[in-house]
């Protein structure tokens, strides 16, 4: 069998030393070849992310976005494949002999993994998330609603491709790995799925937790719909209510607690997701780095466009990002999307909108942003 390629692991991480510590012995079990290499992308503020031999840990600029800092860990990357894993995950030994036992055809720009739930997590939660296959990659690749996509908690990208698309889009909370995908697709690559390279994902176990996941899911659904009409649709949230409370019945009666209990979980799950749905999709580092007073915002109907003078710091305001971007255009900027803004900014921004409002937007856009700006330190 031909020696397979080296790859470079890139792994976002945000928590705590103890749980830095605690993912990198789970990744210490990966058979890794001489020229493989693991980057840690630290996104804290702190650096929390202690150095040990084998590891290349790298400070990120921007903080409290995973997905700028898979890009970042992806630029600093030496090698032609990307493997994107998650500090929650635990690979399996031959994780990359797995992935890489045979040649991948040159159209395929990313393979999705298998991901399983952690078994001997055993919280009432834990089994809720297990059943219902929150991650189940062969439903995102092979049946997903919209079109073919993948999670980054174990994602196999070519480096070309992810290049070729301008990498994640930064400055968002969640679905970005979704809209990733479908940019890659439309720009000539494939995505395919190998269950075969799988890991073990370790669920959340409380409640609140996983209440505010399905609220990020229903953010990151909002997000995508406002970008590709058709792709995030809202859960429907009376005809899930009614098969929850349907189940609930249907499974006390025939003396399945447990399983009474998950649909109850289901309707709760999807009570979350729709209050979700009306949030904005940005991190919350956003507001608190809004400090520059000293000049107007530029603002654009895209950014950051490849061939755009760079604002040169300050403050960006922009509608939408572009399909294929160059996030280096956003060094040293602080930037508010439009597109990022949830249903409850946009109906405050109806009333807080200013006259000349810029054009291509609508008021609720141009409100929503400009309520976040002004709420800071009136920078406009």
């Amino acid at each position: 069998m031909p020696e397979r390629p080296p790859v470079s692991i890139v792994l976002p991480f945000f928590g705590g030393a103890d749980d830095a510590d605690a993912a990198l012995d789970a990744f210490a079990v990966l058979e890794r070849g001489p020229e493989d290499e693991l980057i840690v992308a630290d996104n804290t503020v702190e650096g929390v992310v202690r150095e040990r031999p084998g590891v290349r840990v790298l400070p990120t600029r921007a903080k409290r976005s995973a997905y700028g800092a898979r890009n970042e860990g992806a630029a600093a990357a030496r090698h032609d494949w990307l493997l994107f894993l998650d500090a929650d995950c635990r690979p399996s030994p031959a994780l990359l002999d797995a992935y890489l036992r045979e040649p991948i055809a040159e159209d395929v720009g990313a393979v999705a993994g298998g991901i399983v739930g952690a078994p001997e997590q055993t919280s009432f939660v834990a089994r809720y998330v297990r059943s219902r296959q929150h991650l189940d990659q062969d439903y995102n690749v092979n049946r997903h609603p919209y079109r073919p996509m993948a999670v980054t908690a174990n994602l196999l990208v070519r480096r070309a491709a992810w290049a070729h698309i301008g990498g994640f889009a930064q400055g968002t909370r969640s679905g970005a790995d979704a809209e990733f995908c479908w940019r890659l697709q439309e720009h000539g690559w494939r995505l395919v799925l190998d269950q075969d390279a799988s890991v073990e994902h370790v669920h959340r176990d409380r409640l609140e937790p996983l209440l505010r996941q399905a609220a990020r899911d229903g953010a990151a659904s909002a997000w995508l719909e406002r970008r590709r009409p058709g792709s995030g649709t809202r859960p429907r949230l009376t005809r899930e209510l009614s098969r929850a409370i349907a189940g609930i019945a249907w499974w006390t009666l025939r003396g399945e607690r447990e399983r009474a209990a998950f649909k109850a979980m289901d309707g709760v799950w999807v009570l979350a997701a729709n209050l979700g749905y009306l949030a904005g999709n940005a991190p919350p580092r956003v507001a608190r780095e809004v400090t520059v007073t000293e000049r107007a915002p530029v603002v654009l109907e895209e950014f950051p466009v490849p061939g755009q003078p760079p604002p040169d710091g300050g403050v960006v305001l922009a509608r939408r990002r572009p399909d294929r971007p160059d996030w280096s255009l956003a060094e040293g900027c602080v930037v508010l999307w439009a597109e990022d803004e949830g249903l409850a900014a946009r109906a405050l921004g109806l009333l807080r909108a200013r006259d000349g409002v810029p054009p291509g937007w609508t008021r609720a856009e141009w409100g929503a942003v400009y309520r976040r700006t002004v709420s800071i330190n009136e920078v406009i």
